[in-house]
């Protein structure tokens, strides 16, 4: 992508979408999941913090040399999905930008 795009909104975009921890995370998680097994997603809770903590939450694992740690479900995909929602539009924004000015 870098090598092919011209720096601008839509290249900056799609790094912010690409480069962050949350997606690298995710896309580990998946294909480690459709290549080796699929991580597993066990109930747990969590009474070493002031407030307990609750729910469902992702195994650790390691997926090509990288480890990565367990992480709650609930908020590790309402951040990922929050931070995707706005980049998406700013990228699909930029696209029609771009193609509007078009002759």
């Amino acid at each position: 992508m870098s090598k092919v795009l011209s720096g601008g909104p839509i290249k900056d975009g799609l790094s912010a979408l690409l480069d962050d921890p949350g997606f690298t995370y995710l896309a580990a998680l998946s294909n480690h999941s459709k290549h080796r097994s699929i991580i597993e997603v066990s109930y747990s809770v969590n009474f070493e913090s002031d407030v307990v903590e609750h729910g469902l939450q992702f195994s650790s694992f390691s997926y090509d040399g990288v480890d990565h740690p367990a992480k709650w479900v609930r908020p590790t995909l309402i951040n990922e999905y929050q931070r995707k929602e706005g980049l998406l539009l700013t990228i699909g924004n930029a696209v029609n930008d771009l193609l509007r000015d078009r002759p």
